[in-house]
């Protein structure tokens, strides 16, 4: 993944709220949700700049309504979620999906519910 794939923490932290959110959020309610969520208190001139940064990269577009701000991602976290897998899979397990998987279930980091999950998406 090039920097441009790749998610700040603040540039997550703004996603994971949009993600969250299943329809589009005003710029305002997405402050306030990432306040609360990341127990800090950002400031909207430190923030707006990340938000065009998001534009640039393409994972968000934004515009104008009734004066309000209005975010809409582009991608969903879904989306997002495989090409993390993908760039971690390439870094530490040599490319291996499998290798990464078998990491995990020997670190007994998957729970018997989500190892039953993965076998009934292999059949």
């Amino acid at each position: 993944m090039t920097n441009k794939e790749v998610l700040t923490e603040v540039e997550s932290l703004i996603m994971m709220t949009l993600w969250d959110h299943e329809e589009d959020i005003t710029f305002q309610t997405m402050m306030k949700e990432i306040r609360e969520r990341g127990g800090r208190d950002y400031k909207d001139p430190n923030i707006r700049p990340v938000i065009l940064r998001l534009e640039y990269k393409g994972f968000l577009e934004s515009h104008k309504e009734n004066g309000q701000v209005i975010l809409h991602p582009l991608v969903s976290r879904a989306q997002y979620g495989a090409r993390v897998a993908k760039r971690d899979a390439d870094a530490w397990f040599a490319g291996s999906v499998s290798n990464m998987i078998a990491s995990l279930r020997d670190s007994r980091q998957i729970s018997e519910e989500e190892w039953e999950k993965i076998r009934e998406l292999l059949q």
